[in-house]
């Protein structure tokens, strides 16, 4: 457990305010709603499956209010078009920017600022919401190993020069 947690993990929060840019509409997840019950289907069953798809799996039928850290983590990385997900990560990341899943403090908010563009040029208030989650990161970057500082600033780096939208 790192030192910055501010509420415990299980808080789940379905309508955020942030102090500067207000009130965020209100996420209708259903409790005990899992991304399978969302989405309304899972992975293609393998033949063989693997130990990753089986944790996958795990993860998409866990209700998402009970997603730890570092499912949420590993969700994000596996399937980066849940838009559910980075609307739940941001939400805890605004209360801890360095959450820490099982690589490093800040992993989470790494997860969520190298997700596709795209996602973030659809999603205009994730990505404003994520603006401020990293300029919250970064100050408090003293606070963190120098091994994992610059993984931080390098993600924060590369979601600012790719997560606005190109010009027309």
């Amino acid at each position: 457990m790192n030192g910055f947690r501010s509420q415990a993990e299980s808080d789940f929060s379905t309508n955020p305010v942030h102090p500067q840019i207000g009130p965020y509409p209100a996420m209708h997840v259903p409790p005990g709603a899992s991304l399978y019950d969302l989405e309304g289907h899972d992975l293609p069953q393998a033949v063989a499956t693997s130990m990753l798809d089986a944790t996958l799996r795990r993860h998409r039928r866990t209700p998402v209010e009970h997603l730890g850290t570092e499912a949420l983590r590993f969700l994000l990385e596996e399937d980066p078009s849940a838009v559910i997900l980075l609307r739940v990560a941001i939400d805890r990341l605004e209360r801890d920017p360095f959450l820490a899943g099982d690589f490093h403090l800040g992993d989470l908010l790494v997860a969520v600022l190298t997700r596709p563009p795209a996602i973030f040029h659809v999603e205009r208030e994730l990505r404003a919401r994520a603006f401020l989650v990293a300029r919250d990161a970064e100050e408090l970057l003293e606070f963190l190993e120098p091994a994992d500082q610059a993984i931080v600033v390098n993600a924060i780096r590369s979601f600012r020069e790719s997560a606005l939208p190109p010009s027309s």
